[in-house]
């Protein structure tokens, strides 16, 4: 064989791409009100301290929400409120 025969001898092989971590599961920066902790739920539009801790407590007390209208059933959570959490929640 003589040079260019296309063996290139010094040529390092490709580096293969690390594969990307797998990303957390990513729900578009919603909070599931079925497993969110403490610090979590208050990250939602109009939950405080108050409400998250009603909102772990009633889910003791109750299981998972069934559905987001369920959340009325949560002590200091009406309507409004409900409406005002619903672009940052999900059931899972």
């Amino acid at each position: 064989p003589w040079a260019g025969d296309g063996e290139e001898s010094d040529s390092e092989p490709e580096p293969t791409p690390e594969p990307e971590p797998e990303p957390e599961p990513e729900t578009d920066g919603l909070v599931n009100v079925n497993t969110a902790g403490y610090e979590e739920l208050q990250e939602i539009t109009g939950v405080g301290p108050t409400i998250a801790e009603n909102i772990i407590d009633y889910r003791e007390a109750n299981g998972s929400f069934e559905s987001i209208e369920e959340l009325d059933n949560v002590s200091y959570i009406g309507p409004a409120t409900i409406e005002e959490m619903r672009p940052d929640i999900t059931l899972g």
